[in-house]
């Protein structure tokens, strides 16, 4: 942010010193290398990275920005959060029985100061090039390796200096996420989930893998284990699915009119006006028209068993039938970065403003009677129609990743080393966080166990400002 304007970065490179740069061009494979050769090269980018972590990654990193044309703070609020405000003895009013949840963990000293440092937070689309399933499926040998070696050590070396508490990525499903995020093992406790929006009650398909990294000194885990998490998070966010993607259709006719206009205008044909004159021969490819009539026999024979009901049914039509990744059915099929989905029951296809509204983006404020729209959909209605695409394929499913941010936060407590540690013994013998990088000093404290003794400098704290 500056000047009240949201920075954009084009390339994670560019915080990089320029010797850092030079090194890691000088490692990268060439063409003519094995698929494992190449695999070792990335591997060996990524090791260089973490051995050299300490002077690559600055604290007040820079990188260009696309918008003000200029080097810009890649993290503009390390100055605030590096001097954490403490509140003054005598401001800290005695807490009342409705506060009594909020200040469970702050400590019982009227005269010990209490830091006020704010929640660090980096969330990441981690790149999925070389794990998606209609990608070429290169895997540690895709070129992706590198921006994701840049992105994995720099969290792991603004933990090591205390300026980042919390890490949220999501990524196909067939991301290995524990080899992925292996190296932040000694500094952070990573957590993971697969899930589909149809899960949380969204008429779309789009299953993904959510993870979260807490960093090990800042912030501990009170949830469940992994094996255990996403049981517990459905009983918090999960629902039952009760709409058909038909929902999501609440475009005017004027612009359904325009964009079959567009779509026709494309393949030689004209017509003025608004009203839809337009044959689906006219709007629809050839290959579109055959695998509409391969999805039409499909479902036709799903009507016929009872297996589904009604008219709704959505499709893609640029994928085929049994040969794409696109499943279609009465939610609207997963968006890849190009798509051409057809509704059977409005007898036409699905806008591209619907399709993001479908993955939680307001852009139809009238029909969701929620006052603030999608805030960046004037410049997304700028691009072409298959950047459009290409942004809402590659992107976030909001609602999903929403939940499972507010659901991680939920059972996470920020560590403050004034408070008293016996509240949080109590929670931690339910499971959560082992704690174990916390021991600092001559303090050895095994968290949850009947024994331990209670040292003023290693403590937990609800953070009340997180």
């Amino acid at each position: 942010m500056c000047g009240n304007r949201t920075c954009v970065f084009s390339d994670i490179n560019d915080r990089l010193p320029a010797t850092a740069v030079m090194m890691l061009d000088s490692m990268l494979p060439n063409s003519k290398m094995s698929r494992e050769d190449t695999a070792r090269a990335y591997a060996d980018m990524l090791a260089w990275l973490q051995d050299n972590r300490s002077w690559v990654f600055p604290a007040g990193a820079t990188s260009h920005c696309l918008v003000h044309e200029k080097q810009c703070a890649a993290f503009p609020c390390v100055d605030e959060s590096e001097g954490p405000a403490l509140q003054p003895e005598g401001e800290v009013p005695e807490p009342s029985q409705k506060r009594l949840r909020r200040r469970l963990f702050q400590s019982d000293s009227e005269s010990a100061p209490v830091p006020r440092k704010k929640l660090l937070v980096n969330m990441a689309g981690t790149t999925c090039c070389g794990w998606s399933s209609v990608g070429k499926g290169l895997h540690f040998a895709d070129p992706s390796e590198r921006p994701h070696a840049i992105w994995v050590t720099e969290r792991r070396r603004r933990a090591e200096m205390d300026l980042e508490d919390v890490v949220f990525s999501e990524c196909t499903t067939r991301y290995p996420v524990q080899e992925k995020l292996g190296v932040l093992q000694e500094t952070h406790e990573i957590l993971s989930i697969v899930i589909n929006p149809m899960a949380l009650g969204w008429p779309v398909r789009r299953n993904r893998l959510f993870a979260c990294a807490l960093n090990r000194q800042s912030v501990a885990w009170m949830g469940p284990g992994q094996e255990d998490l996403l049981p517990h998070f459905l009983k918090f966010c999960g629902a039952d699915l009760m709409l058909t993607g038909d929902v999501f259709l609440v475009a005017p006719m004027s612009e359904v009119c325009e964009a079959e206009n567009a779509m026709a205008s494309r393949r030689g044909f004209r017509v003025a006006g608004t009203d839809r004159v337009l044959s689906m021969s006219q709007i629809y490819a050839p290959g579109m028209l055959n695998r509409y009539h391969g999805y039409e026999e499909a479902r036709a024979a799903l009507l016929e068993s009872g297996e589904v009901s009604g008219e709704s049914w959505f499709a893609d039509l640029d994928q085929t039938l049994g040969a794409g990744t696109s499943t279609p059915g009465q939610v609207l099929p997963s968006a890849l970065t190009h798509f051409t989905i057809h509704s059977w029951a409005a007898k036409r296809m699905v806008l591209n403003k619907e399709v993001y509204l479908a993955h939680g983006y307001n852009t139809y404020p009238e029909a969701t009677r929620w006052p603030i729209p999608f805030q960046a959909q004037d410049h997304v209605l700028s691009l072409s129609s298959s950047s459009q695409k290409q942004l809402v394929g590659n992107g976030w499913h909001l609602p999903t990743m929403a939940s499972w941010i507010f659901y991680v936060l939920a059972h996470t407590v920020k560590i403050n080393r004034e408070a008293s540690i016996e509240p949080e013994k109590t929670l931690l013998r339910r499971g959560g966080s082992s704690l174990g990088g916390l021991t600092r000093g001559r303090s050895s404290l095994s968290l949850g166990s009947p024994s331990d003794v209670c040292d003023s400098q290693e403590t937990l704290s609800l953070g009340a400002d997180c």
